[in-house]
């Protein structure tokens, strides 16, 4: 059976994004004070569980996005992915000067998901699109969102409410990293709920997670903007399809979602279960339409920062049919 736990961030906090000074360091046993902002639990936590391998790249994640912080022209400020990564400041400047191709992939793929979130939120044109954003989104569904912090970071416009989906030890750690930080960090939407949940089995017993979101608040006929931000290609061909075809069934044509995937053969031993070379036709066989595929290194997901030719990996925009 499913469990579920919920975070409910306080709904006092400011509406607009605030500058935010995070302490770069884990603070000293006995030191600063820990701001809490929130850590309610609906159901039994489960501290002390460790993450997994797949759960644990979220942190890996966090530590890119941190690193690029000290790049000379940073595509991404993102001044919370240090203290949600647990990285020094020395581990950071070592990750970028020896391994810059991976802080650069990173990189690009959060400036590209940034840039059609904020598309979506404020109504207005999205890069590559074939088709325009349907209707200013009011929600963000964040599935496996990891150590994401775009529900502080991004300049929201008001009245734009934030879900987030993961494991629960995932969203644990990710609270008591929060926690760590001086001054606490304000979020730059209206309000912001974290659902335990696992969307990966296919066993249908138990709660469905999209009965847990509208329960935590989510309206199906307020347009959204999904993000299915590093997860698909750990999910297998038959539980992306379902998942792709759950999104349908919980959103309307005024709703719009974006992933990445990988469309080249899976390397032998990588953690992905899954690659597709024809998102077009298997978003159909899903319930849904792709709206646009953009290729890490093509002419749009660049940003003049990635140097190794295009990639196999890619980026889609798609909606329900």
């Amino acid at each position: 059976m499913r469990r579920s736990v919920r975070f409910d961030e306080p709904k006092t906090f400011s509406r607009r994004a605030m500058p935010i000074t995070p302490t770069l360091e884990a603070p000293p046993a006995g030191g600063l004070e820990a701001k809490v902002l929130t850590a309610e639990f609906k159901a039994p936590s489960t501290s002390g569980t460790a993450l997994d391998p797949v759960q644990k790249t979220s942190l890996s994640i966090a530590k890119c996005r941190a690193a690029e912080s000290f790049a000379p022209s940073p595509l991404v400020a993102d001044p919370l992915a240090q203290s949600l990564s647990g990285a020094s400041t020395e581990e950071l400047v070592a990750l970028l000067k020896n391994s810059p191709g991976k802080v650069d992939r990173i990189a690009v793929r959060t400036r590209y998901f940034d840039d059609i979130i904020l598309a979506a939120v404020r109504g207005g044109p999205a890069p590559g699109l074939w088709a325009g954003i349907p209707a200013p989104a009011r929600q963000m569904v964040l599935v496996a969102a990891g150590m994401d912090s775009r529900a502080y970071r991004l300049g929201f416009p008001p009245g734009v409410r934030v879900f987030e989906l993961d494991f629960a030890p995932v969203l644990e750690h990710k609270q008591r990293q929060i926690e760590r930080i001086v001054p606490a960090p304000e979020l730059s939407c209206t309000s912001l709920v974290r659902i335990a949940a696992d969307v990966s089995p296919l066993d249908t017993s138990g709660t469905a997670w999209t009965e847990e979101l509208c329960a935590a608040g989510y309206d199906p006929e307020v347009p959204s903007v999904w993000v299915f931000e590093g997860l698909l290609y750990y999910l297998t061909e038959e539980r992306v399809q379902r998942l792709l075809g759950e999104y349908a069934a919980t959103t309307r044509g005024n709703s719009i979602a974006v992933a990445s995937i990988v469309t080249g053969n899976l390397r032998e031993g990588n953690l992905f279960k899954w690659s597709c070379a024809d998102f077009g036709s298997f978003a159909e066989s899903a319930g849904v339409r792709m709206l646009s595929q953009e290729f890490l290194g093509g002419e749009v997901a660049n940003y003049g920062r990635w140097k190794d030719g295009v990639s196999t990996t890619a980026y889609v925009v798609f909606t329900a049919m």
